[in-house]
């Protein structure tokens, strides 16, 4: 049983408590496989910043709400593409792994340093199509460019994520194209502390789908603590091969190479599912050797706020501390 577009993967996060602001009781996030189509409808359109913002200058969302973009032109912003910062970790804001390539590339990004993340980022996402990632904090929304690497965007969660009412934890995308109809929407989920929030995204516009609460579901033999998860990402094609698993290991009527899979970041290790067939966990990899992050270069995983998988572009990590 492939994953749908508007599949569930469903999780449970159990209590959390971190000094990087990553807390929580519970969260989950689940799928209905049994059609293409997103189970629930549309309820609200959530477009506080236009995407194709000017990043230089303020303007309006498609709802009339400012964004924080801004030109500071006495020398406090950072133009231009992003910067390697190998002499300097800590100056560090991404770990960019490009497809195919065997070595991260370290960098500090670039564009106006106003539009930066203000506090530590825990969670991202990509928009397949548009080679853009939304990097959350507790309080902001940050739009990146990863072809240029630069800060495109700002505004607030509140603003654009009305409907969070929990503290951010992760979050990952679901490609468009990916077993939906011509069409269908990007789907985001970003997870809470006792609760999924569940969005669609096209022509530049995040819809509210609906919110989801799990129980159990990730409490089996080789899925992540709760407590410890740092990052997702969704890679539906695996064409990296970082996922070496035969899918017997985990399924009772599926055997081969894993497809699709959902990647989870946890302090120490990284921990793979299978999405594309039963949806079982394999046993958690320690990070230094996940065949991605034990490349060189990689990031510390103390270092990791969040992270996301962009066909084009590759992994990318993003610096939660």
């Amino acid at each position: 049983m492939g994953l749908r577009r508007a599949s569930v993967i469903a999780f449970s996060l159990v209590a959390c408590s971190k000094g990087d602001g990553r807390q929580g009781t519970g969260t989950s996030i689940g799928v209905d496989d049994t059609t293409g189509a997103q189970t629930t409808s549309a309820t609200a359109d959530d477009d506080a910043t236009a995407s194709g913002s000017d990043a230089t200058s303020g303007s309006e969302g498609a709802d009339g709400t400012s964004t924080t973009a801004v030109d500071d032109s006495s020398g406090g912003s950072s133009e231009g593409p992003a910067l390697p910062c190998e002499d300097d970790p800590s100056a560090c804001d991404a770990w960019f792994l490009p497809p195919g390539a065997s070595t991260w590339e370290a960098v500090t990004i670039g564009g106006p340093a106003a539009l930066a993340p203000s506090s530590a980022v825990l969670a991202a996402f990509d928009i397949e199509a548009e080679r853009t990632a939304y990097l959350l904090t507790v309080d902001e929304v940050i739009e990146v460019d990863l072809e240029g690497r630069t800060w495109v965007a700002k505004t607030t969660v509140a603003d654009r994520f009305p409907e969070i009412s929990a503290p951010v934890l992760s979050a990952y995308s679901i490609p468009a194209y990916w077993g939906g109809m011509p069409g269908t929407p990007e789907g985001i989920t970003i997870a809470g502390s006792d609760v999924a929030f569940l969005y669609e995204y096209a022509a530049g516009t995040f819809t509210y789908d609906q919110s989801t609460v799990f129980g159990p579901e990730w409490d089996v033999a080789g899925a992540p603590a709760g407590a410890d998860v740092r990052a997702m990402w969704l890679d539906v094609t695996n064409a990296d091969g970082w996922v070496d698993n035969d899918l017997s290991e985990v399924c009772d009527t599926g055997r081969g190479p894993v497809g699709p899979y959902l990647a989870v970041v946890t302090d120490d290790q990284v921990h793979a599912m299978d999405v594309g067939t039963c949806f079982g966990f394999f046993p958690g990899v320690p990070y230094a050797q996940f065949a991605a992050t034990a490349l060189a270069g990689a990031p510390a995983p103390d270092r990791i706020g969040g992270a996301a998988y962009n066909e084009t572009t590759g992994l990318v990590v993003f610096a939660g501390e």
